[in-house]
């Protein structure tokens, strides 16, 4: 998997069979994906960790080829700290036109 939001990201439980998943952010860490889960209807957020329990780099993460779903009303807001975030040096982290529309849609959701 490349690191940039133009290309496919790794499809794992709930979010297996969705083919519009959309990566939002990834470091050496953890990813983050939004995307509709197999047993909702609405999107959600997804985050795995690019880690496994020891801190070694495993491609199947953790937890193991799968993903755990935020709630959507913490959504908005673990989205605005990613874009708002900077690294120890004082630069932003991520900027990202996704991260921004997933922000809009979970805006609209409380509306």
């Amino acid at each position: 998997m490349k690191r940039d939001n133009t290309i496919e990201c790794e499809r794992f439980f709930p979010y297996k069979n969705d083919e519009e998943l959309e990566l939002l952010y990834q470091d050496d860490w953890f990813c983050v994906v939004f995307g509709t889960a197999e047993d909702m209807n609405k999107k959600s957020i997804g985050i795995r960790w690019i880690i496994d329990k020891k801190g070694d780099k495993n491609p199947k993460g953790y937890p193991y080829e799968r993903y755990v779903r935020l709630p959507w009303y913490f959504s908005e807001g673990f989205l605005q700290t990613i874009l708002v975030n900077k690294n120890p040096s004082g630069q932003v982290i991520c900027k990202s036109e996704n991260i921004e529309e997933a922000i809009k849609y979970f805006k609209n959701l409380k509306d």
